[in-house]
């Protein structure tokens, strides 16, 4: 949860460091590669560009309903446990009044069978 907060923390705020999109860890910025959204150090940048991804669960979250974002955190906190490299993707919707986030989970498709053994998915 602390990693998500940070994140969201240092996306709206001049920083002179980030944190890895796939480790966690914090970095320098001058030692983090962009790629849209994603922050990767260069140990998980090598990993990024030599994967094939695969998206395996999506969530939305809302001011009134933040219990899937801290879901899907502590998914990646799990993954993370268990040696599956993953990622979050997130985008803004504006749904009438309200701001809704779409939160997307990516892991190297070689451990798609290890995930659906701790998923049941």
């Amino acid at each position: 949860m602390i990693n998500l907060i940070k994140k969201i923390i240092s996306s709206f705020k001049i920083s002179n460091v980030g944190i890895c999109s796939i480790c966690d860890k914090q970095f320098p910025d001058r030692d983090l590669h962009k790629i849209s959204e994603l922050a990767l150090c260069e140990d998980d940048y090598e990993l990024y560009s030599n994967t094939n991804w695969s998206n395996v669960f999506n969530c939305q979250s809302t001011s009134t309903n933040p219990q899937e974002a801290l879901r899907i955190q502590e998914m990646h906190d799990f993954l993370k446990k268990v040696n599956i490299p993953s990622f979050i993707k997130t985008e803004y919707l504006e749904k009438e009044t309200l701001i809704v986030s779409s939160f997307s989970i990516y892991i190297d498709q070689n451990h798609l069978d290890n995930f659906k053994l701790h998923f049941n998915k």
